[in-house]
């Protein structure tokens, strides 16, 4: 989805437009691309969070050429650490200007919106952790499914600053599943190889040169600064 850029002439609006075109192109293709278009689940953290919602709401927002004929609302939404408000109190409003109101999940609960898992930290100063309990609220009173998970004195983007939580949330479970069975498919097709001993020692040297490439040493333990004026030397 575009991104938002003053210069390209790109807005909240456009990226907003973008997400619900990919799922309708999922939907109207979901048997070439082999998946079930009753059981999607969309997930994003923070603007992510904001754009995976916007999937399932903001009716009026589409693009030019789309077939409103498909509902790109997916199953389930999966929110981390969502732009949930985007008025004055939440965050948002000097990036979308006067329409904010449109692009305001807290502020366009309906009922009928699929089932919603949210993960917010109550130390959240980016998005504001109020923002998350109002919009919960109005799910509830919308009659829509809803949980909110509270990680008391999480800050913005928590789960990413702590793997061991990570590492519980559904988002993580889906990401292991879906790598698992990418694994599995190329291993019938035969395109994927089991590794044996000897592959996984060539691996562990090859992540092992890669990390110290990083770090900026070679393989002779000198630095690669030194080792590149060593070889003007040696031209000389």
């Amino acid at each position: 989805y575009r991104l938002l850029d003053a210069k390209q002439g790109a807005t909240v609006f456009d990226s907003v437009s973008d997400v619900r075109t990919a799922l309708r192109f999922i939907k109207e293709h979901h048997q070439e691309l082999g998946i079930d278009p009753d059981r999607i689940t969309v997930s994003g953290g923070s603007a992510g969070g904001h754009l995976a919602a916007a999937t399932a709401m903001f009716s009026d927002i589409n693009a030019e050429g789309d077939s409103l004929q498909t509902n790109p609302t997916p199953h389930s939404l999966v929110l981390l650490f969502p732009v949930i408000d985007t008025s004055s109190e939440g965050y948002g409003q000097k990036k979308i200007g006067d329409d904010w109101e449109r692009l305001s999940p807290l502020h366009r609960v309906t009922s009928g919106l699929p089932p919603t898992l949210i993960f917010h930290g109550s130390g959240d100063r980016v998005t504001p952790y109020g923002g998350a309990i109002g919009f919960y609220e109005k799910m509830k009173q919308s009659g829509n499914v809803c949980e909110l998970e509270t990680h008391e004195g999480g800050r913005h983007g928590y789960l990413m600053f702590d793997r061991s939580l990570f590492l519980q949330t559904p988002v993580h479970k889906m990401m292991k599943m879906r790598t698992t069975r990418r694994r599995r498919q190329k291993i019938r097709r035969g395109t994927r190889r089991r590794a044996t001993p000897a592959m996984m020692r060539i691996k562990t040297r090859l992540r092992r040169a890669w990390r110290a490439r990083r770090r900026g040493v070679t393989g002779t333990g000198r630095t690669r600064m030194e080792a590149r004026t060593r070889g003007r030397r040696r031209r000389r």
